[in-house]
């Protein structure tokens, strides 16, 4: 701690690059043609229900509370959705999921871990809207999967989110789970209301490996390059 060189921090960041993780560009899973949501057909019975996809650790940083909460007031709106709730368990699998699975079984078309990427990708593109709850993420390599799959994105507006989607796609991020998933919902059935009237697309994703290949192999070269 003593030998630390003077003004260190400002001479790390000088020479230091921030660059995403790609997503691979093949395409071939993604090929399928998504069929859109609508509520009641002419002649008012009910049709496809809103598929709602999660995709993340099941763990407590993923925000399975908040994941709960929001499935619980979409229930009590009487809203015509399916669950895909999909992820990696560890040891430790927090009590929300345990309750999803028993509450709301009725509700859900997978839960737990895809067994293959194509099975995986297979439920992004039938997906309507993919939901986040996460309290730390990175970077959203789930999310920009589903962008890829043209899922519409429901997230919080926080961590690097507002950095990926417009705010149209964002919730408000609150303290109190309860609030919080009064806002979710909220935004998910206007986001609902505008994919079945065609008025809403996913944002379209940028970061894959043929995008970012060129920066990673400058910057690649010009490390090697140095004495």
């Amino acid at each position: 701690p003593d030998q630390v060189p003077t003004n260190i921090t400002q001479t790390l960041v000088e020479k230091s690059h921030v660059i995403a993780v790609p997503l691979c560009s093949e395409q071939t899973t993604l090929q399928a043609v998504k069929t859109l949501w609508t509520p009641f057909d002419q002649t008012n019975e009910p049709q496809k229900p809103l598929l709602i996809v999660w995709a993340a650790r099941w763990e407590y940083d993923k925000g399975p509370d908040r994941l709960l909460a929001i499935v619980e007031r979409l229930e009590s709106q009487n809203i015509n959705f399916r669950l895909c709730i999909m992820g990696q368990k560890f040891r430790q699998v927090p009590a929300a999921f345990s309750l999803l699975a028993t509450q709301y079984a009725h509700r859900i078309d997978q839960f737990g871990y895809a067994q293959s990427t194509a099975e995986y990708f297979s439920w992004l593109q039938q997906a309507d809207i993919f939901l986040s709850t996460a309290i730390h993420e990175f970077q959203g390599l789930s999310l920009l999967e589903a962008l890829r799959a043209k899922c519409c994105p429901v997230l919080p507006d926080r961590l690097v989110y507002p950095e990926l989607v417009e705010s149209q796609f964002l919730y408000k991020s609150h303290e109190t789970i309860s609030v919080e998933a009064n806002y979710a919902v909220e935004k998910i059935q206007e986001i609902a209301h505008r994919i079945k009237l065609q008025q809403v697309q996913a944002p379209q994703m940028s970061i894959n490996w043929l995008t970012l290949r060129p920066r990673y192999q400058q910057l690649i070269e010009e490390t090697a390059s140095r004495n």
